[in-house]
């Protein structure tokens, strides 16, 4: 009895200390400011990607599900016919573009896969060679029990198919998202917002150096065409596949807070830049 005594009268007393301390006054204020994120944290619990396999994934998240049957849907429906035969290609400026993360999606839904084959297109018509890599990676992934971040493996095998049945490419694009706060995605410029677009570098490949200059290079031409639309050139300590070509980049074209429509002006600035020079 004397024993359950001193316990209660020892937390009593440690009740009563962080009472008259910062601590609770601290833990209040955040409570406070903060009641929907400490709510949405107990009612949600952030998903930690990086641990489950994308077919948990596809049970767990509604929006990604979305994206990735939206996926199948063009796949099938609108599959990419390419303009040119390979056997042209040795006459023409050749770019190769794929979407590592096929299922990132843009304020309206649509998903970068979508936005790499309209890139395709538009660079057909500007006369070059483009191969755009179709298929669904996220079902690849599923079938294989992989998880998201396990994702470069799968394109890193259809870029190893893609450079043995085609040979290299004079531009390599993976195309992406990011993700930022909507001041930082957006452009205005003559009543017109575009998104912004960024290169982001893997400092762990073996070509780091000279994707880091190309990226760079881009970034200026880019920025001549339309000043202030490219973000500063982003380091990260990764490969992204980058060791398996010197003239491959990793674009984040615009973030989840950009629409479709301002996705699509900035492809117009990004196609300008590259037929002006950008491809060499």
């Amino acid at each position: 009895m004397k024993t359950k005594l001193k316990i209660t009268l020892k937390c009593l007393l440690i009740l009563a200390f962080l009472v008259m301390t910062s601590f609770f006054t601290g833990f209040r204020d955040l409570l406070s400011q903060n009641k929907t994120s400490v709510l949405e944290s107990i009612l949600h619990p952030v998903i930690d990607l990086d641990r489950i396999s994308i077919k948990e994934q596809l049970a767990l998240l509604p929006d990604f599900k979305q994206a990735v049957e939206r996926i199948d849907e063009v796949v099938i429906n609108e599959p990419f016919v390419p303009k040119f035969e390979k056997e042209e290609k040795p006459e023409k400026k050749s770019v190769y573009i794929y979407n590592t993360h096929q299922s990132e999606t843009y304020s309206d839904g649509t998903t970068t896969y979508e936005i790499g084959m309209e890139l395709a297109k538009m660079l057909e018509e500007e006369g070059y060679y483009v191969y755009f890599q179709t298929g669904n990676f996220l079902r690849e992934a599923e079938e294989e029990g992989l998880k998201y971040n396990q994702l470069y493996t799968i394109s890193r095998r259809h870029i190893n198919d893609t450079f043995a049945e085609h040979g290299g490419f004079d531009l390599v694009i993976d195309l992406h998202r990011d993700s930022a706060p909507r001041s930082a995605s957006i452009l205005e410029s003559d009543g017109v917002t575009y998104a912004k677009m960024m290169f982001v570098v893997g400092m762990k490949s073996s070509n780091a150096a000279h994707v880091m200059e190309h990226s760079r290079q881009l970034t200026d031409k880019i920025n001549q065409v339309m000043p202030g639309i490219m973000r500063s050139v982003f380091e990260r300590q990764s490969v992204y596949n980058q060791d398996m070509a010197e003239n491959m980049v990793l674009l984040e074209l615009g973030t989840d807070q950009n629409s479709t429509e301002e996705v699509r002006h900035s492809l117009r600035i990004l196609v300008e830049a590259l037929t002006n020079g950008g491809i060499e």
